[in-house]
């Protein structure tokens, strides 16, 4: 079993993503359940804790993960980067 799960959200999958497939690993216990945004800057981390998928709020603008140690996550700047990646 993955210990972390990453999705990209599309508009065409972000129902999907964040309805049945969020259900489906919160049931499967899967620790922790990332989805980062296409259309605008923004990335959720959903870490699994008292048999639940509860969201983890940035801190000062940042994410860390529950389960990795040391493993923070600007949002932003990864959505900047990935767009002037593409250009």
């Amino acid at each position: 079993m993955p210990d972390l799960i990453v999705e990209v959200l599309s508009p065409s999958t972000r129902s999907t993503d964040l309805g049945k497939k969020l259900r489906a690993y919160e049931a499967a216990g899967i620790p922790e359940y990332w989805v980062a945004e296409v259309v605008r800057p923004g990335m959720r981390i959903f870490a699994f804790k008292d048999l639940r998928y509860e969201e983890i709020e940035p801190t000062g603008g940042l994410l860390a993960s529950t389960i990795i140690p040391g493993l923070v996550i600007d949002p932003i700047a990864l959505h900047e980067a990935a767009l002037w990646a593409s250009e």
